[in-house]
């Protein structure tokens, strides 16, 4: 059963899946399906015994969507903050 993200919108993987995972409380945001597929990669990767392999071996490309992710959501988060700011 999925639940709701921040923004209201359905994640794909459940608590359980997420913590099974190992994914700490501070990254269970909007991007944490993103985070999910990454570690899930990393986690069934054979050459994930390598160093630096989740960030630049196989699943590089799903840690490069969600560090975008990241990065988008706290650029949102700042022009909310700014905009709070002007008319607040």
């Amino acid at each position: 059963m999925s639940q709701e993200n921040q923004e209201g919108e359905k994640r794909k993987y459940t608590e359980e899946e997420i913590d099974e995972l190992g994914i700490p409380y501070a990254y269970k945001d909007s991007c944490v399906d993103f985070l999910v597929e990454y570690r899930f990669c990393v986690k069934t990767d054979k050459w994930s015994f390598l160093p630096f392999s989740g960030k630049y071996g196989s699943c590089k490309k799903l840690y490069d969507r969600w560090m975008k992710c990241q990065s988008n959501r706290e650029f949102m988060i700042t022009q909310e903050m700014k905009a709070k700011e002007r008319h607040g």
